[in-house]
């Protein structure tokens, strides 16, 4: 799980996450999910504020997002860091997952996914660095399209939502 508090806001872009094992994956939507796997107290804390969103709400799990990644950077900083994500497929959630968790990569394969026909190409910067000249040669190329907030989720949300969503003319 991972909560991102976005900069716009003037304060520093934060992201927590809290890792729960695969086999605990679907716990999180129970009443009674126990946090001791859990490590830190931090991420305890976040866990049960999740924990709590997603009862409180009733949230389930509807979208599932499944690509291959690469990444880069320099292994002496991490001014510039680049992830390349392809193969990006995205589900919409027939498949009961509250069933049946010890078989969801199987289960996933025979979900009916589209194919992103995108890669998504992220370049994070090190705060208010400017753009590096190589990349800024890439960008100049056109062979980088910048989407501002693209989110592979919200994509997977519109795709198997398309009624609801308003075209305003922007692409």
């Amino acid at each position: 799980m991972k909560t991102h508090h976005e900069s716009y806001n003037l304060n520093t872009s934060v992201k927590e996450r809290v890792t729960i094992s695969d086999k605990n994956l679907l716990d999180i939507q129970k009443p009674n999910f126990n946090m001791n796997d859990i490590k830190s107290e931090k991420e305890r804390e976040l866990g049960r504020e999740v924990h709590s969103k997603i009862n409180y709400h009733d949230l389930k799990c509807k979208i599932l997002t499944r690509y291959r990644r690469i990444a880069f950077q320099k292994y002496t900083n991490n001014d510039v860091r680049i992830t390349i994500d392809f193969d990006l497929e995205v589900g919409c959630s027939t498949f009961d997952f509250n069933k049946n968790l010890d078989n969801l990569k199987d289960n996933t394969r025979k979900l009916n996914c589209a194919k992103f026909p995108f890669a998504v190409v992220e370049i994070k910067l090190k705060t208010g660095m400017d753009n590096p000249d190589w990349i800024q040669n890439m960008i100049d190329t056109g062979l980088l399209i910048n989407k501002h907030k693209f989110s592979k989720f919200l994509s997977g949300v519109a795709i198997y939502n398309e009624e609801y969503i308003i075209d305003n003319g922007n692409q």
